[in-house]
Parts: C-alpha cells; structure tokens; sequence
C-alpha cells in the first residue's frame, strides 16, 4: 500500500470519529433540559389579597423586621404572598398542588435571616393529611412532617436556634451574626420556608360564599 492510500484511510477514520464531548451530545437526547437553578417569583392571582385582614400582634409579640434582608423579603411576601406579619381576622385555607388543605389560618410570619417562615400552631394544621419523615436525633432542632404530594415541609421545633448566629447557607440566607441567634423560632411551633411554596393556594372561604 502506498503512502497516499494510508493517508487516505487515515484521513477516513479520523472524519469518523468523534471526541468524548461529541460523543456525550450525541447520545444526550435533544428534549433533555439542563436543570434550572434559578427561581421566578411571581404573582400568583389565586391567592386572595388577605393584607384588609391583617391583625395586631398578640402575647406581646414585635415584628422580627429589623435589618434590609428582613425588610426585603416582608415586602415581597406582602405584594406577592399578601399575607400580613401577625395573621388575619379571617381563616385563611393553605392547600397543597393535590388539594389537600394542610393548614387553617396562621399564627404569624418569622423575618428570620434564613427567609420568611410561616408559623404555625399545632390545632392550626391538619395532622390526618401529614406525614412525619424525620427520624428523631437527640441534637435535632425540628422534626419533620410532610404533605401526602411531598410538597409542603413543615418543621416542628423542638429547639431554639439561640446557639446559631447564622443560617445555613441558601439563596435566601444572610449572615448578621446575631448573638440571640438567627430567627425567632419557638419550641413548639411548626415552620414553613414561605418563598419555598410558589404554587401553594391561600383561600380565603368567607370570599367563596
């Protein structure tokens, strides 16, 4: 074989390969989405607008909006959530994606610097669509009970997080290195990370009738 069909055949084989990232877009299928990292928070116009209904708070309660973060994300939740600090006059229904309406009413919202949670009372949700997920740590600072669609997290605080200056690290999370500790969480209280439930439907009944 002379020299110009090798480099013929060679130059054949090396158009028919393909490199290693050619190869992996090849075998990717074209409808595969990279995963999105990013949110969207947008007005949700199932929500009713329950800010007319906002109550004063109760047992000597203040409001825990005290820094830019916590001001921030008070006026998202209001013009977005229109849900006010220190709960309502009138019930308002929470309802998972599957219908299920895991709370009624609400006792207020934590400005904490982990993001705005709702807190809930324990008569204020209904355990019979709850499902507790947690094993039990002896060091633990909440338990953990879940929606019947995995949806909704509620954390039941069985600690205070008065040891902890800051949060966990997140996209909502901000450092203040506060001594008395990152949020007012309550022993006895249930949680849940409000900016976390976008598709979540706040009903408000007395406006059904």
């Amino acid at each position: 074989m002379d020299s110009r069909e090798q480099k013929k055949k060679k130059k054949s084989r090396l158009q028919g390969s393909t490199t290693k990232n050619e190869r992996k877009k090849l075998s990717t299928p074209k409808d595969v989405q990279a995963p999105v990292t990013s949110r969207v928070v947008f007005r949700d116009t199932t929500r009713e607008n329950f800010m007319p209904y906002a109550t004063q708070p109760q047992n000597d309660k203040s409001s825990t909006v005290d820094s830019p973060n916590r001001a921030h994300h008070k006026q998202l939740v209001e013009s977005e959530w229109r849900l006010p600090e220190f709960g309502t006059s009138v019930a308002v229904h929470f309802q998972a994606p599957n219908g299920d309406v895991w709370a009624t009413g609400f006792n207020r919202i934590v400005y904490g610097d982990h993001g705005p949670y709702l807190e809930f009372t324990d008569e204020q949700l209904n355990w019979n669509v709850l499902t507790k997920k947690h094993k039990p740590h002896p060091l633990r600072y909440y338990d953990e009970w879940y929606s019947a669609d995995g949806y909704v997290l509620i954390q039941h605080q069985v600690r205070t997080v008065a040891d902890k200056p800051n949060p966990p690290p997140g996209e909502h999370s901000t450092f203040n290195n506060r001594p008395e500790g990152y949020a007012d969480y309550q022993v006895g209280y249930n949680y849940v990370a409000l900016l976390e439930i976008t598709n979540v439907r706040t009903v408000n009944p007395e406006s059904r009738n």
